[in-house]
């Protein structure tokens, strides 16, 4: 290369000026194996202004030099022992981001096909040899302004990274501030200051859901109210408040209490039966014993879901005010429930009627009737408890009798009245099953009351019906001869053998609550419902979905195209006027 490097018509000491002062300090790299070359290109360089030009003759030892350095240009001839241009930026190529730098490669004038591989090696510029001096100097200048340019750029995107990660922390500092504001509202709205007890509000939320979770789990809740009568040292106690509410959580762990006003407080607790009752009332009495505090006591309890929050709160409190407490003189539930269905034959019973709705159309198609028990002085006694006491002691036929008259009756009743359903649902209990009398007092009650026996549908559960198969196999062919339905109730519980759908002679299948309650929770009580209403549609049975509380799972329940709906969602169980009334709207 010692031969041709510039053009000879140029005369270097007129044409040569000085364009570096915008870029004095830019740190430039020429690489060429040709020592003249490099000698006059750094006279070139320095003769413009540049301060820090390097040159290297060794590709391998510019290659160290690029990545220990921070270079803004790469002057790189092609032809080259050892490593060839191409070479060195094909090794570039394999540099970090932050170790890339420009190239402007030497070429001779016809080497095209070098020019395009070093193109697509990421070259950006060429010099043909021979070359002019101002080419150079301009070249360089204008690549270097590219470079800077760059640099420019990429300072900006740091800063403006900066400024957006510092603006970043700051505003979630300003969420995490704002969130906890936010989370002391939330807790001084849920929150009693004084007794550190959850706020009036949060407390009628959990009572109306342990209203409706306890009556699907046939218990009762207890609503129990306390009215402080004296504090021991009161006034040096700032705190008793929170004594007493911790002291009432400390003997029923597992309780919601509020305070209700300075001197009152309510606590909250699930019940399975009267003796249960009994026995929490006590626990809260014997709070008193240390003399710290004394106190008078008032509840309700309600064992079907029959009262509302506010209902529970008003009674409670009138409860309390005429320090009504039915556990005062205790009474064996055994000895009243004889009384009722010997000495009163039956009457102090009642009957409830929930709707059926049919899901299509939205209208009333049927009716389940419950048994209901208020007790004087035992409360609402649960059905469940009140069902199971009277299957021990032998005594459920008669209570079986009364219902199926009083049904029948009611419905006769209702019959001349313009009332229209597809069935009536009565429950039968296993020792119902064994009773010979069952059937002939159902045909009797029929005739007697004119009531066509296909209205009535007749009710069992898995349960019963596996205690004792064949007898029960016997007596739903005899129910069914008559003309009356039978429901298969709670099914997907208990034994859930597919295998009773053909044993025995089922019109009605009736899905157990629990699935529709869990229905919004996972997706598998969903597909548990379609395949057993698909499974009721093929053997030519209605399916009743039991449980329904909310829109949610009408729309569920609607895709899964179920016959019939029962739950609170439409309506709870009804007195016999109120059905009427709501079967009227309900047709009108």
């Amino acid at each position: 290369m010692s031969k041709g490097l510039i053009s000879e018509d140029m005369d270097h000491s007129k044409t040569l000026q000085t364009h570096a002062g915008s870029y004095p300090d830019a740190k430039i790299l020429v690489v060429d194996d040709e020592p003249l070359f490099l000698v006059y290109l750094k006279k070139i360089l320095t003769e413009d202004g540049y301060k820090q030009p390097t040159f290297e003759s060794d590709p391998l030892v510019a290659l160290k030099l690029i990545k220990q350095n921070h270079f803004d240009l790469l002057v790189l001839d092609q032809n080259m022992p050892n490593m060839s241009g191409h070479e060195l930026l094909e090794a570039m190529g394999q540099l970090p981001t932050e170790q890339q730098v420009p190239v402007m490669m030497l070429t001779a004038e016809d080497d095209i096909g070098s020019r395009r591989t070093a193109l697509a090696l990421g070259a950006l510029d060429f010099l043909t040899k021979p070359f002019d001096v101002v080419e150079v100097t301009t070249r360089i200048r204008n690549m270097l302004r590219v470079r800077m340019l760059h640099n420019a750029l990429e300072e900006v995107n740091r800063t403006l990274e900066k400024t957006v990660e510092e603006r970043t922390k700051q505003l979630q500092r300003e969420v995490d501030e704002r969130k906890r504001i936010e989370q002391k509202l939330v807790y001084l709205g849920a929150t009693d200051i004084q007794s550190g007890l959850p706020s009036n509000m949060i407390f009628m939320d959990r009572l109306q859901q342990a209203l409706r979770n306890n009556s699907q789990n046939r218990i009762g809740t207890a609503l129990i109210g306390m009215h402080i009568l004296w504090v021991e040292d009161m006034a040096e106690r700032d705190n008793w408040m929170r004594e007493f509410a911790n002291l009432l959580l400390g003997t029923v762990p597992d309780a919601s209490v509020m305070r209700n006003d300075r001197l009152g407080f309510l606590l909250l607790h699930a019940v399975e039966d009267q003796e249960a009752l009994e026995l929490l009332v006590r626990k809260i009495e014997n709070t008193q014993s240390d003399g710290v505090f004394s106190f008078k006591i008032g509840f309700v309890v309600d064992w079907v879901g029959e009262m509302n929050p506010e209902q529970m709160v008003a009674r409670t409190k009138s409860n309390l005010l005429e320090e009504r407490r039915e556990t005062q003189q205790p009474t064996s539930m055994k000895a009243l429930l004889h009384q009722a269905i010997f000495e009163y034959h039956c009457s102090p019973f009642k009957l409830a009627w929930q709707p059926q709705i049919q899901l299509e159309s939205g209208k009333i198609m049927g009716v389940e009737v419950l048994l209901r028990w208020n007790s004087p002085e035992l409360g609402f006694v649960n059905p469940g408890k009140l069902v199971s006491v009277a299957e021990e002691e032998g005594w459920i036929g008669h209570i079986t009798h009364w219902l199926i008259n009083s049904s029948i009756q009611q419905y006769r009743l209702w019959m001349d009245q313009g009332v229209e359903l597809e069935h009536f649902s009565i429950n039968l209990s296993a020792q119902d099953l064994l009773d010979g009398d069952c059937v002939e007092w159902i045909d009797a009650q029929l005739k007697e009351h004119r009531v066509p026996a296909e209205r009535l549908c007749v009710e069992l559960t898995e349960t019963k019906l596996m205690e004792n198969v064949g007898r029960g196999r016997e007596m739903l062919q005899k129910i069914k001869a008559l003309g009356v339905q039978v429901a298969l109730d709670d099914f997907g519980t208990g034994y859930s053998s597919l295998s009773y759908l053909k044993l025995f002679p089922i019109d009605i299948l009736k899905i157990d609550r629990s699935f529709a309650v869990n229905l919004l929770e996972d997706d598998v009580s969903l597909a548990i419902i379609q395949a057993m209403t698909q499974l009721g549609r093929h053997l030519n049975m209605s399916v009743v979905v039991e449980g329904v509380e909310y829109a949610e799972q009408i729309d569920q329940l609607r895709e899964s195209q179920v016959d019939l709906i029962q739950g609170y969602f439409y309506s709870k169980p009804l007195e016999p006027d109120d059905f009427l009334a709501f079967y009227r709207s309900d047709r009108g």
